[in-house]
């Protein structure tokens, strides 16, 4: 696949994080998710379609979660406040509509995003998917932004083998882009 469509993704993230609450968003080194990684408490989840398949989900925990919430709504709410979730869903239909002017030009669909709430859960991906995971941080908190391997539908009926997308650190150590690997590559990724 052309890994651009991640990498709008992620300009999405980053765009709605400045746009909306004011920060900026650094990006970690990535790594391969291992089937055993913590858990999440809050996560938005993102689906595409398309000329691509496959998922996003932007995961914090509860503080992180708490601390978006309350910039948003300008006072300090739990995650037992009422309108907890529709605040985060509100971010994440930004970061929605975002993505969807990115890679709508492309053929590419992005889904009405879910918010889920709740201590330590896991997503879990198909056996045969891997998911790849990029640390963020930013004033507000930490979390990650993790995409589930996109393949490409392909251009070539002959192709029987398309690439995997994954992220992978280029440039400053604040820069990070995510370029195709084949299958070896992937699982020389680091576990987290």
């Amino acid at each position: 696949m052309n890994v651009r469509y991640i990498n709008l993704f992620v300009d999405a993230v980053r765009s709605v994080f400045h746009e909306m609450m004011g920060v900026d968003v650094l990006l970690g080194s990535p790594h391969l998710r291992a089937k055993d990684s913590p858990p999440a408490d809050v996560s938005a989840i993102f689906g595409f379609t398309g000329d691509v398949t496959g998922s996003a989900a932007i995961c914090m925990s509860n503080r992180a979660a708490q601390t978006v919430a309350t910039k948003i709504h300008g006072a300090e709410i739990g995650v037992d406040y009422a309108a907890f979730g529709q605040i985060l869903s509100g971010v994440a239909g930004r970061i929605a509509e975002q993505a969807r002017l990115r890679l709508g030009g492309f053929g590419i669909a992005v889904s009405i995003p879910r918010i889920i709430v709740g201590e330590r859960h896991r997503i879990v991906e198909p056996n045969e998917t891997a998911a790849i995971s990029l640390p963020c941080d930013s004033p507000l908190g930490r979390f990650s932004i993790e995409a589930a391997v996109l393949r490409r539908h392909s251009e070539n009926a002959a192709e029987t083998k398309p690439p995997i997308a994954a992220i992978t650190a280029k440039g400053n150590k604040h820069a990070r882009e995510i370029t195709d690997l084949s299958l070896g590559e992937v699982d020389r990724l680091p576990l987290a």
